[in-house]
């Protein structure tokens, strides 16, 4: 099952000075691992952008149970972020 709607935004603070806004509507995720647990299975979906040479954010998104929005994880090369997305797991 794809994410069906992600809302939000986050603010990319470069540790060069530079900021960068990313938006909800610009991402495309991208179902990349499911694992068998014991109430079903577990999708993770991730998505990379690549922000300079020097910057990269990596959001991933897991569901578990399967239809069911778990946890959020979004890391910054080079740099940090102020903000959050909100998730829609398609049912």
């Amino acid at each position: 099952m794809p994410i069906k709607k992600v809302s939000g935004s986050i603010i990319v603070n470069e540790n060069n000075g530079s900021t960068h806004t990313i938006n909800a509507k610009d991402l495309d995720f991208q179902e990349v691992e499911r694992d068998s647990r014991q109430m079903g299975d577990e999708i993770t979906h991730a998505v990379e952008v690549e922000l300079s040479k020097n910057c990269t954010v990596e959001i991933e998104v897991w569901e578990y149970p399967e239809g069911a929005y778990n946890s959020d994880e979004i890391n910054v090369t080079n740099g940090s972020y102020e903000g959050g997305f909100s998730y829609d797991i398609a049912h």
